[in-house]
């Protein structure tokens, strides 16, 4: 059973890439916008070969860890609350000029913003 599944699988990859190169043979789009597998192959492995694609990646991860922190550290700041609304997305509910932890320090019976700034100082470089 098992192996015919992993055959079905391995047939749709390889019908995957036979419409694939037959759409690229079709000339429809240019090659700077619909590579054929084989191009995308080779720049593939171009990229693992040099270490460019590793390089790219580290830099998208640290471009995505810089904005979450930064929107995160806003919203800390500012004391924005956000609520999820199912047809809306992210809806502003208040925008406080103090944050505030009430809830969630009687719910955590600790001093939340006393630890965050006690976790900064502990973590900030010296």
């Amino acid at each position: 059973m098992k192996a015919n599944l992993f055959g079905k699988k391995i047939a749709f990859y390889i019908l995957i890439i036979v419409v694939w190169q037959g759409l690229d043979s079709a000339d429809i789009w240019p090659d700077n916008i619909f590579p054929s597998p084989v191009e995308v192959g080779e720049d593939l492995w171009y990229g693992i070969s040099d270490g460019s694609l590793f390089y790219g990646i580290a830099t998208s991860m640290w471009r995505l860890i810089i904005g979450l922190a930064i929107a995160i550290g806003g919203g800390m700041l500012l004391g924005i609350d956000l609520m999820e609304d199912k047809e809306r997305g992210l809806v502003v509910h208040e925008v406080n000029n103090t944050v505030e932890f009430k809830g969630l320090v009687k719910v955590s019976e600790k001093n939340i913003p006393k630890e965050m700034i006690e976790y900064a100082v502990r973590n900030i470089d010296r």
